[in-house]
């Protein structure tokens, strides 16, 4: 992955590629833009920040979306962790 930074966003590339996809990507206090592959998905995403997919949910312009969804160019993710507890 390669990191740049952009005022307070990271930006960082997945699969670099002339085709590529961006989003920005909100999670634990900071936005970072990324650069995806065309077809990749929520879930793909998460693997590669190491975000366990039980622990968020995740929102695709704010829109509660499954991990299955499929990115597209200029999409925003606010990824929210859950807490449980009594």
């Amino acid at each position: 992955m390669t990191f740049r930074s952009y005022g307070t966003a990271k930006h960082f590339c997945i699969w670099p590629s002339l085709d590529d996809v961006r989003v920005v990507v909100s999670h634990d206090r900071k936005e970072e833009i990324v650069d995806v592959r065309p077809g990749t998905t929520v879930q793909r995403v998460l693997e590669r920040l190491g975000i366990s997919r039980e622990a968020v949910v995740v929102k695709r312009n704010d829109r509660i979306v499954p991990e299955e969804t499929v990115l597209h160019d200029g999409d925003r993710l606010e990824i929210i962790r859950v807490v449980s507890g009594g």
